[in-house]
Formats: structure tokens, sequence, C-alpha cells
């Protein structure tokens, strides 16, 4: 037999130990229990004491089902009316690569005979583990349940105690006149409370979540056990049941400590739907008023109940209303109840014995600890911060959740938040953060309305932070950890820092590495790192590659921005007019391409030795999907190749095929999107592109060989030359005399337009120029960049630029870049600069030098309003200097802190581009801009879709190196160049065949290329804009570029 090592022989033993103290306490109960009933009355027989207690054994699980039932049927009915959510099937969010480790392991496993009896025993091994399992998760959702039943035993407890009697204090109470059907139903009642706590302890984790459960004390006074100890020390001469009776005013306390726990949590909510519904301005946070007064109302009645059941009266020879004289005198306890907590003390009533006096002082004591508790919680609510948002469940274990750390900004929350509502994940979103909740408002009432749980925790993991947060979420059973960094912060580096102290905390706690991502916004993230543990995604590199390669492929940010997301965009209803038909169907297909994204699926056995080809070719022109790559099997941990085509590659065992494809949906599902006014379910079901995989292999041996169907194309030549580079040498003949006249320093790098900077700055003045609008500290490190590329000159200009920067530090870029002072909202600034000669324009956020403190909000405006008036004034210069540039409105880009400022960019409408879109996720607004969709527009908000892909981090994390392959600038030394743009003028093709379908088949059969997207260029600038995957008839024009 295998030896076990020293964590399973741990495990067996706290399994082990866990089993016989679950036995113990059970069979104590279960036994105590009986011995209760039994001795409770001498008038009634066996069977009516044992039907009882099969009855409450019975019917407390049932009810317990029976709610659970119909909490689902009324949050099915719920979401289907008020949410209209979408019923998705086969989500796609299990790790594939743990999949087929099973399948394998399942392959290598032999068939062993087994004898009888070990079949048994292993069949009743798996029915106790799924029973077990039921039990936890129906105790996990039992308030309704155990909130029901307590009423319930309150009310019979109430009923019972106006048929005692006594003339005084002093005297015994008499029990003789209570009904044996009360009897009886106390019998339930007690078989109810036992069962309940047998269940509980079952369910529980651990034993120490038993013993540390207030509950379970609480239960536990009220049931035999605890009996014996009160008959032994103060109610001698009472039987067992008669103290029972006695201790019934528990029930309030336990009805207190469960409003405290749970329904507190529910009234809360509820109060909060009423407040949003009424709308009349009241703070959400005035639940906790209502917390207040609703404990002190089951707290006054436990002590009420007790008083009564010590030193109250009911004599015998009352002839008035049993119910109503009990009633009476229980309300003068009450009474007595509220002057003793408030210590008024009138002396109008007083305790009379001594274990009078000692509940008093009891429940003194607690209300003189838990009401400033309560009121200094309301005090924070209201003046002060929120620790807490949400809430974490105390029954058995945490469900499945995944766990974001760090300075989370707001608006990658709403990401994870509509990822996890579209894809019908039902993870809970755990989230520890520093930042203030209040910044979470909008995120908490989105989770709200969309039922999904979403807990806000302000606490530190960090240095100076609190570990033992991480063992109360139990964050190493977390499905996945994001440790998060963020780009708005004056220092990003600071940022990144406090990330890495976060990720060794998680190291050290030990969560597994593989779980965890780690998110990086500056330079210095990924050189920090403990690159053993997590995985790295460099926002910040990302980030400059986008801006690179954009120089030179326009559209670039759009096409893998869209590759990223997990959303598709609503299409709207075809309503516009005959005239605008062509621009409705132009801004669908825009909008198509945004649900289109990067998946990997895993390739049947059958297709395991066709080549590359075959498999790409076959993919597309039978159900229109993109193969652009394989992730290997025989090489490193996630390796992959992108396009082999050309280089023999034969599938292997084990290889993933990396797909751009769109979402699927049936019709009714898109009438319910239309209707709802929601987005499509995300991304690729992994079981439809399964199933097509499938019917290819089967089919395999009928495949045409890809010889077969390169013939079948049109054999007219292809003739692919790279775009023509603008050289602006040409332009910079013409210098001013004023310029050529001027003094030169021959270190300096501050000139006064870019003629001269060509003449005087640049070592290779031929290359393209980069004119970068503003200055930032991320300026330098694009620098650094674009010295490693070799490949741009750069002009720098702005108001006081000089000024900003540390001109001394800028010497090292002296070869490549030139600093020009200038107001670009002044024409003359602009004109002096020759700005209209540089090739690209880059406008970023820029804080003025005497307020270096600017808000985001104010600079964004700034950068709206610069980047306007500077378009105007190029388009203008490009006119009167007759710039030979068709693309000019395309090569420029502007950069804003929020997203959601785009739409000020520009203010001319084209359906709905430049219209907020409430159907839209808000984190998503960006999508109907003009500028995104031409690839004209850049936040970092946008780049935290690169970070949550998919909520399981191993094919996220190939997928994030995926698309930064795309988007990388093309080096000689390189095989892959990612992704480059190809005029359609530069290939010959029909005019009457040049769809993307023929295309997609031109270029990949003749030169082994892949069109993933298209770039329309129309004579109007909101013609321009990328799509991404076009259906196989749309129709390319002669003036646009592929890639």
């Amino acid at each position: 037999m295998p030896k076990l090592n020293g964590g399973e022989k741990g495990q067996g033993y706290r399994a082990l130990s866990k089993g016989l103290i679950d036995f113990t306490l059970i069979s104590t109960l279960t036994f105590s229990l009986f011995y209760t009933v039994t001795t409770s009355s001498d008038h009634d027989t066996r069977w009516d004491e044992t039907v009882p207690i099969i009855i409450g054994t019975v019917l407390f699980p049932a009810t317990l089902y029976i709610f659970e039932v119909i909490q689902s049927v009324v949050n099915s009915i719920r979401n289907s009316l008020i949410q209209r959510r979408r019923h998705v099937g086969a989500i796609d969010h299990l790790d594939t690569s743990m999949t087929r480790f099973e399948d394998k392991q399942r392959k290598k496993r032999k068939p062993v005979s087994k004898s009888m009896v070990k079949l048994a025993v292993n069949s009743v091994g798996s029915w106790f583990a799924y029973a077990k399992l039921s039990i936890t998760f129906m105790m996990n959702n039992s308030c309704l349940t155990l909130l029901f039943w307590d009423t319930i035993k309150l009310i019979l407890w109430l009923v019972t105690i106006t048929y005692w009697r006594r003339n005084a204090h002093t005297d015994d109470w008499d029990f003789s006149l209570t009904p044996l059907n009360i009897y009886r139903l106390h019998y339930v009642s007690l078989s109810l409370t036992n069962t309940e706590l047998c269940l509980f302890i079952l369910g529980a984790a651990d034993i120490k979540d038993v013993l540390c459960s207030p509950l379970f004390w609480v239960n536990l006074f009220i049931l035999p056990p605890i009996t014996l100890f009160t008959k032994l020390t103060i109610f001698r001469h009472l039987s067992f049941f008669q103290i029972y009776l006695m201790l019934g005013f528990v029930r309030w306390v336990k009805c207190f400590r469960k409003l405290h726990d749970r329904v507190a949590q529910k009234s809360v909510v509820l109060l909060d739907r009423i407040i949003n519904l009424l709308n009349v301005g009241i703070e959400r946070k005035i639940h906790r008023i209502w917390r207040i007064g609703i404990g002190i109302f089951l707290i006054a009645s436990a002590f009420a109940s007790s008083m009564y059941v010590l030193q109250g009266v009911h004599p015998v020879a009352e002839k008035s209303n049993q119910f109503v004289y009990s009633l009476s005198h229980f309300g003068e306890f009450f009474y007595f109840s509220f002057i003793t907590f408030s210590t008024v003390g009138y002396g109008d009533m007083t305790p009379l014995t001594i274990q009078a006096k000692l509940i008093a002082v009891c429940f003194v004591s607690c209300m003189l600890v838990w009401v400033p508790y309560e009121v200094n919680n309301l005090i924070q609510a209201f003046g002060g911060k929120n620790r807490i948002s949400g809430h974490i469940s105390t029954w058995g274990a945490i469900g499945p959740f995944i766990l974001l750390i760090g300075e989370v900004d707001p608006v990658q929350l709403s990401l994870f938040v509509f990822k996890n509502y579209y894809a019908g994940a039902n993870l809970k979103i755990i989230v520890l953060t520093n930042i203030n909740i209040e910044a979470y408002d909008m995120q908490i009432n989105q989770a709200r309305l969309l039922r999904q749980s979403l807990c806000i925790i302000n606490d530190e993991v960090g240095l100076n932070g609190n570990i033992d947060i991480l063992h109360t979420i139990k964050a190493n059973q977390a499905a996945a950890a994001f440790v998060l960094s963020t780009f708005k912060d004056q220092d990003v580096r600071k940022m990144d820092m406090k990330a890495v102290a976060r990720v060794i905390g998680l190291k050290k706690f030990g969560c597994v590495g593989d779980n965890v991502l780690v998110q990086f916004c500056s330079p210095i993230g990924p050189q920090i790192s403990l690159h053993s543990f997590g995985n790295i995604v460099s926002l910040y590199r990302v980030k400059m590659a986008l801006i690179a390669k954009n120089i030179t492929c326009p559209g670039i940010i759009t096409l893998i921005i869209n590759l990223s997301l997990t959303h598709n965009a609503a299409v709207p209803k075809d309503t516009t007019e005959e005239t605008r038909q062509r621009d409705t169907q132009l801004y669908k297909s825009y909008l198509m391409g945004i649900g289109k994204c990067v998946r990997m699926c895993e390739i049947p056995d059958s297709l395991i030795g066709v080549s590359f080809e075959t498999l790409c070719s076959n993919l597309y022109m039978c159900h229109g999907y993109i193969t652009i790559g394989i992730m290997r099997n025989d090489t490193p941990y996630r390796s992959y190749t992108l396009n082999p085509a050309g280089h023999g590659y034969i599938i292997k065992e084990g290889d993933k095929a990396i797909l751009v494809a769109d979402s699927t949906y049936t019709k009714s599902m898109h009438r319910d999107i239309v209707s709802a006014g929601r987005s499509s379910s995300l991304a690729v079901r992994a079981s439809v592109i399964n199933m097509v995989m499938q019917q290819l292999s089967n089919t395999a041996d009928e495949m045409e060989p890809i010889s077969k169907r390169l013939s079948e194309v049109d054999h007219d030549d292809i003739y692919h030359n790279a775009p023509t580079e603008r050289q602006p040498g040409g332009t910079f003949a013409q210098t001013n005399k004023s310029v050529a006249e001027h003094q030169h320093s021959v270190n300096s790098i501050v000139v006064t337009s870019v003629t001269f900077a060509c003449n005087y700055v640049f070592e290779k003045p031929s290359k393209p120029i980069i004119a970068i609008i503003g200055y930032s500290a991320f300026v330098p490190q694009l620098l650094c960049y674009f010295e490693e590329l070799g490949q741009f000159n750069v002009v720098i200009f702005g108001m006081e630029v000089s000024l900003k920067m540390n001109i001394n530090v800028m010497l090292r870029f002296k070869s490549f870049l030139a600093v020009i002072d200038g107001d670009p909202m002044r024409k003359h600034d602009v004109n002096r600069a020759e700005l209209y000669k540089a090739c690209y324009i880059y406008v970023l956020p820029s804080p003025p030098l005497n307020n270096p403190g600017e808000s985001d909000e104010e600079q964004d405006l700034r950068t709206i309003v610069t980047y306007r008036q500077l378009k105007s004034i190029m388009q203008v210069n490009a006119s009167e200097n007759k710039i030979n540039n068709p693309y000019s409105n395309i090569f420029s880009l502007v950069e804003l802190h929020s997203a959601s400022n785009v739409a000020y960019l520009d203010d001319r409408k084209w359906s709905a581009w430049n219209v907020f879109d409430k159907r839209l996720d808000p984190s998503l607004s960006y999508i109907h801009s003009a500028e995104f969709s031409m690839g004209q527009f850049i936040s970092d908000e946008m780049l935290y879709s690169l970070s949550m892909n998919t909520m399981v981090i191993n094919d996220d994390y190939t997928i994030y190196k995926i698309l930064l392959h795309l988007g990388s600038v093309g080096d000689p030394n390189k095989k892959h160049k990612g992704v480059k743009l190809i005029s359609i003028k530069d290939i010959s093709m029909e005019s009457s065949k040049r769809t993307f379908g023929n295309l997609f088949n031109y270029l990949f059969c003749k030169m082994n290329q892949i069109l993933i997207g298209i770039y329309r260029v129309g004579a109007e600038p909101m013609d321009n804009c990328v799509i991404c995957a076009p259906p196989q008839n749309f129709y390319i024009r002669h003036m646009d570029m592929v890639g």
C-alpha cells in the first residue's frame, strides 16, 4: 500500500477526531432527549412520547428543504421578471487543463476487482459525503427556517405559561393544568431543537466552528444536558421537562443572536430596497437604528420572561381570562426591564429572590456592553468610515469565491461583478482594500441589483497589515486571488511595492501560486516580483506596447481591447431611416466584433496528426472560427506558437487550439437581450466549440487535403507591399529664416520647431516623428521604450514643458528627442512648432506647472479641450500646407484618466456612438465612442480587462501573453512580429470577390497569413472603425486595411 505523507496523516487524524466528537455529542444529546421526554409526565404512553420525537426529527430537515426550494423558486421568478437574467449553460469558467489531466488519469486507471463489501462501504461513504455536503449547504441558507421555527416555539412557550399557577412568588409553580397536547407539542419542539443542533454539528467543517458558535451554546442551554446541571443546583424539586419549560425564556436570547448575525442582514437589504423605492433621501445606514430597536425589544422580552418565571404570580382562584391576566402580568415585567436597563429604578418593582437578582445583574451587564457598542457603530456609520460592506457566512465553510486584494479600482471591480453576472459563475467576490468603502457605492449597488454576492473589507494584508483577516475569509480556499495595483496614484511605483508585500503575505499564508495573479502598473513591477510565485500581468508594458504599435498599426488598441473583453455589446434595433441603413449595418458589424475574444479549446484525439493548415482552414470555412495558434503540449509549461502555418506543424496529443470566436446564443436569448436591454452572454461556450471539434473529428478521414483546397482558390496573383511610410524629409527642407539664424546649443534638446529638431538634434531625421502633447511621469518611461525600439523620433510639445522635466536627465534621449515650449491652445504656437509635420500625435493628461496636484477630472477636461482645439488646427494646417496624407484623421491618439469621458471628445452623432447606453456595463461605456472605434483613444481603465479575462488564472495568464504578443512592435530579430496592417490597395484581387472570407483564404493559402480583422477607412471621419473577425460575406472596400 502507498505510504501517506505527513499532511495526509494529519488530515486523517483530524477527520477521525471530528467524527468521534460528533458521535459523542450527538449520542449525548439524543439520549438526554429521550430521557427527558420519558420522565416528563405520568399520564402519557410511550407511543405518545416516541411519535412526537420522530415527527420533530423528520420535520426539521423537511422544512429546511421546503424553504430552500421556496427560496430558489422565488429567486428564479425574481431574476426572470425583474432582472431578466439569462440562463447560461456549459460555462467555460473551469480550468480545461485540469479536465484534461483528469481524463488522462482516468485513462491510466486500470479496472480493479473489488469485493461486494468494499463496494458497499464505498457507496455508503459516497452517500454520506454527499449527504453531509447537502446538509452544509442547506444549513448555510437556513435563516428563514430557523426564524420560522423559533417563532413557533416562542408562541408555544407563551401559551404554556398561561397554564401555570401559584399564589405567591415564594411558592412553586403548579404545572398540573397544562394540557397533555401542550406536552406533546413541546416534545416536537424539543426534538426540532435537538435535530437542528445535530445537523449543525454534522455540517460544520471543523469542531472549532461548533465550539466557537454562540448559537451552539444557546441551543445547548435549553436542551436536556444543561437541565441536569440546573436540576442539581437550582430546581431540585422539579423534573427534567419542567426545568426545560422554566428555561424557555432563553429562546428570546436565541432570537436576539440570530437577529444580530443573520436576519439583520436580510432586514437591512429589505429596508434598503424600501428606502430606494421611496427615494426620500434617507441614508441606508439608518438600518443600524432598526437593529438597535429590535435588539432592545428582544433582550427586554427575555428579561421579562425570566422575571415572570422567577417571581411571577398567577393565583389559582383568579377567575379572569388566563391569557389576559398572564399577558398583563408579563407586561409589568416588560416595563420593569426597561426601567432597569435605563438605570432609572423607580422602586415600584424590584427583584425579590436571589435568582431574580442574579438574572437582573446578568442582563443589565449585557445591556451596558451591547447598547454602547451599537450606538458607537451607529455614530461611526453616520460620521465615520465603514470597515466592511457585505456579509461573510459563519455556518460551515464559505462557498466558492474569488479574492481581490490591494488598491482595487472601482472600474475594475465593476468588470469583475459584471463578468460574474454574465458568466453565471455564482462566485462570491471578496475585496480586501485600504480604499474607503464609500468609493465603491456604485459597485455595491450594481452587485445588489444583479444579485451578486460582494463583500468589501477595509483592511490590509501587506506591511503592518492584518494577516488574521486571511484566516477569517479562508484565503487559501479561494478559486483565484488577484493582487491588484492601480494607475490612479501619483506614485505608481509605490503601489506596485505594496502589491509585492501583499503577494509575500499570501505566499507565507499558504496560498497556491498558480491561483494567484499579480497586476503591476509600473516598470519596476515585474523586476521586484516573486518570479517563482504567482502570474505577473504588467499593464504598464501592455500600455507602452499598444501606444508604440498604434503608430505603425492604427486600430491595434481597439483590436486588443476587444479581444480581451468578456462582454458583448448590445446590438440596437434597426429603427433608422433608409438613408442611414449603411451606417447602421457598419455599426452593427463593429458591435458584433466586440463580442469576439481569444479562447482556447481542447483538440479531440481523433484530430491528432492533421496539419495546422487543415485544422485552421476547415474550422474557418465550416464554422467561422479563426485559429491563430496552438497551445503546445510538447514544450515547457504554457508555451504556445502563433500561426505555425508553412512550418509543417502537426497537431499533437494534448495541444489546444487558440481561437478568435464569438459568443453563441439562440434566437430566444437574442430576444431576451433586446427586451432586457443588457449584453449577451460572454465568450465562447466550450461545449459548442468542442461539439464542432467532434463533428470535424468524426469526418477527419473525409477532410479534403489542404493542397486541393488551395487549388480551388482563385489563382489571381497576390502582391503585398509594405504600407508606404511617410517621409518628412522633403518638407523639412523648407526652413524658416528666423529658425536658421537661431543659435543652438550643442547639448540642448529644447528647440523651436520640428524643422530645427531635424537639422540640429535628431541623428536620423528620416525616421517618423511622434509628437507628444503634454508631459507626465509616464513620458520618461515611454521614451525608454522608444529608445529600446529605435524606430521613431519624438517631439514633446506643451505649455512650459521644458520646466516640468529634468533636462539633464532627458539628454539621455538626445539622439531622437526634442522639446518645444508652446501653448497647444494657441494657433500661433502650434504653427511655429510645425506639428503638422509629425506623422503621429499623442495627447495625454498633463498637470499644470503651478498645480501639480490637479484632480483627474480637471486634467481630463484640459485634455479634451486641448485635443479638440489641436485637431481643428492640425486639419486646417494640413489643408493649407497640402500635406498628402489621406489617413491624417487616424494618426493620432488621446489619453484620458476616465474612460467614460471619451464621449466629450466628439460632438458628432452616428447611431449610438456618442450616446451613453444604459444597457451597457458602465465600465465599458467607451466602446460606443468614435475615438475608440478608430483606435484613437486609450485609458488606463481599458487595460483592466486584460487581468480578468476569465475567473480562472491558468488559461487567463496565457491569453494575456498572447494578447501582449499580438500587440507587440515588430523586431527584426524576432520570428513573430505581432499584428501588422496591410492595405487592400496592395493586394491584387477582383472587386466582386472582396469579401472577408475570400480575403482570408487568399492570405492564408498564398502567404500563410491569418486575417483577424479589418480597419474600415471611409471618406468621412465617422466611417473609420476597427471590426474584429467580421462575417465571411462582409464586403471589403479598396480603401480598407486588414491585419
